[in-house]
């Protein structure tokens, strides 16, 4: 059933360019996404243990700190946007011949 369902919402996706265009981007460039979105993890947590007031030291927790629902969606989101916006930029600086080394 699930496999189904699956199936069927790919197809529904696949029906809209852009956001064909946008998961294809995102596909080419998964490795690094899965590099760096740890890091925006910390970032996010970060915020959180100055917000909340929390002892630094839950900054090396490997789990995510979820205070309530309205974190786990920030989460996603900047997982996703960080990485996505830093391989952005590094594409940018290669096309300008601004960086020389390529990945």
């Amino acid at each position: 059933m699930g496999l189904i369902i699956i199936y069927y919402l790919s197809g529904l996706i696949s029906n809209f360019r852009l956001t064909k265009v946008y998961l294809d981007y995102i596909r080419k460039n998964t490795l690094i996404i899965l590099a760096l979105h740890f890091l925006s993890f910390k970032l996010i947590t970060f915020i959180q243990i100055e917000i909340y007031k929390m002892p630094i030291e839950l900054l090396s927790n490997f789990n995510l700190l979820v205070v309530n629902n309205y974190w786990r969606l920030l989460y996603i989101i900047i997982a996703l946007l960080i990485p996505i916006s830093i391989k952005l930029s590094y594409d940018y600086l290669l096309k300008k011949n601004i960086c020389k080394y390529q990945l």
